[in-house]
């Protein structure tokens, strides 16, 4: 399925309390080749859909604002995500709040 603004492959995702199917799987792959197993403050990385190889992007080219999506839209100003056949600058994802691990 088509994802509304940018026509690349539709991102949803369903599920209650944790429980969802494997359309919610995604894999952490880093940008850079590297053999460490972890995900360092600031890394760029890309997520690739584990089921279809897709890997999860956005662009400010996808914002939803009122006139592509109305004047109550509920997502107002948000990107849309997609994914897209190949990792390109598209899909480049770095870690800038959450909650992280030390060795």
């Amino acid at each position: 399925m088509r994802s509304p603004l940018s026509g690349q492959q539709e991102v949803t995702g369903f599920g209650e309390k944790g429980e969802g199917d494997r359309g919610d799987d995604w894999l952490v792959q880093p940008k850079r080749n590297s053999k460490e197993h972890y995900w360092r403050i600031g890394d760029e990385v890309f997520l690739r859909h584990a089921e279809t190889n897709m890997y999860l992007g956005s662009s400010e080219q996808a914002k939803f604002t009122q006139r592509n999506c109305g004047h109550n839209c509920p997502v107002m100003n948000h990107l849309e995500v997609f994914g897209r056949g190949n990792a390109d600058s598209f899909c480049y994802w770095k870690t800038t709040t959450g909650v992280y691990l030390y060795k």
